[in-house]
């Protein structure tokens, strides 16, 4: 395999063409919330901490999470995805506006609630996290006005696709957007949970080394077996490119008839890895939307996952992050 190289210059020169693209962020949209304090005993009822509440916090999730980081690189994030008819979507929606995004659909749903995780901190460390979702998938009228509303948009640079298995991505929404996304000529990458569904067409499928597992039916022990896995997933889904996050290790990025690279991982301490997925969906996404090619789009979206994963709670990559993790 090869490994990829990326120099200053280069980077600052790929960070301001991302400024101004218009990306359309679709799929499972989420609230996190996260409760933070201090632990300093043992309950008396259950051998698990006392967690005493100091405060709360919310921030974007989910495809939520993807657009906030779109507008935090410089793009222009549409975001179009079924939320709650409650506090939380109400919650959400609110600080998608904060953030800069634009809600280009997000129609309140009667028959499901928002996703909501709700995570417990004691002294910056993670201890527990509980979620309310309904994971049905979303009504077929429900996806053709999503469709119809994503169609209406004009001069999009992008599509990313953001599944978290919670109903939104159906194959009839994989279809449609493949659809549009050919007639347009645009490119189109997908974060996917759902091991059914067929995502052909699209410019990046983007899974994580246990997601992989999952599409070829095989475990990934070495480089070896993981080259075998992503020939086999690529033959699957019929996609141009595969880039597979592989936590510490980095990323390894696979194209049809292409030599393999390798992206290597940072030396940064890990202090969550929460959003770092919807971060370096967002960097592929914008750099895809920038006509960056997929290996430049991979390994800034590498540079900026780095960053993110080094910060507590759910967070956002900058460019002066970014140009900060390659110095």
């Amino acid at each position: 395999m090869k490994s990829a190289t990326l120099t200053l210059p280069s980077l600052k020169r790929q960070l301001r063409t991302l400024r101004g693209r218009r990306v359309a962020v679709v799929g499972d949209a989420m609230l996190d919330e996260f409760l933070w304090g201090d632990a300093t005993r043992i309950s008396p009822e259950a051998p698990v901490p006392v967690v005493l509440l100091a405060h709360r916090s919310h921030s974007l999730g989910g495809a939520a999470n993807v657009a906030a980081n779109v507008v935090a690189l410089g793009g222009e994030a549409l975001l179009l995805a079924p939320i709650g008819n409650d506090a939380a979507g109400d919650r959400l929606r609110a600080l998608a506006g904060e953030n800069g995004i634009v809600p280009a659909w997000l129609p309140p749903q009667s028959d499901r609630p928002t996703t909501v995780k709700h995570r417990v901190f004691a002294r910056n460390k993670h201890l527990l996290r509980f979620d309310q979702e309904v994971t049905a998938p979303l009504p077929l009228a429900a996806t053709r006005q999503l469709l119809a509303a994503l169609s209406a948009l004009p001069a999009l640079d992008a599509v990313i696709v953001s599944d978290y298995a919670k109903g939104c991505v159906t194959a009839t929404l994989v279809n449609g957007i493949s659809r549009l996304c050919q007639a347009r000529r645009i490119p189109w990458c997908v974060d996917p949970k759902l091991v059914a569904l067929r995502y052909r067409g699209a410019t990046v499928l983007k899974p994580n080394l246990v997601e992989l597992e999952r599409m070829a039916g095989a475990p990934v022990p070495d480089l070896d077996r993981l080259r075998q896995a992503a020939a086999r997933v690529l033959r699957q889904q019929q996609c141009l490119h595969l880039l597979v996050t592989r936590g510490q290790h980095g990323m390894a990025l696979f194209s049809l008839n292409r030599a393999e690279v390798l992206i290597g991982g940072g030396s940064q301490l890990v202090a969550d890895v929460t959003g770092a997925g919807d971060t370096v969906s967002a960097a592929l996404g914008l750099g895809l939307a920038a006509r960056l090619s997929v290996l430049e789009a991979a390994a800034l979206a590498n540079l900026a996952a780095g960053y993110v994963v080094g910060v507590p709670g759910t967070a956002v990559a900058r460019p002066e992050n970014i140009l900060a993790q390659l110095h």
